[in-house]
């Protein structure tokens, strides 16, 4: 599965890949967006991947998603 996320939603990526989770049922530790190699804030023009850590229960799970930056904006703005 690949996301495109044009730079002015990267925060929304985020905060919409929480509220998912929280509503799975799952308790949030963190959701990120960063750089696919160096894992440093995403930067114009390099891969991108959506971190993700949450707890279900007693289990911790730790996943990430690759994301397409788009250039522009999207028509939610």
């Amino acid at each position: 599965m690949l996301i495109a996320v044009c730079h002015t939603s990267q925060l929304r990526a985020s905060s919409n890949a929480e509220s998912s989770l929280e509503s799975a049922g799952f308790a949030v530790d963190y959701v990120a967006l960063a750089d696919a190699e160096t894992l440093a804030d995403p930067a114009d023009g390099r891969p991108r991947r959506l971190l993700a850590a949450a707890r279900l229960g007693t289990t911790r799970l730790i996943d990430n998603i690759a994301v397409e930056a788009r250039t522009g904006t999207d028509e939610h703005g």
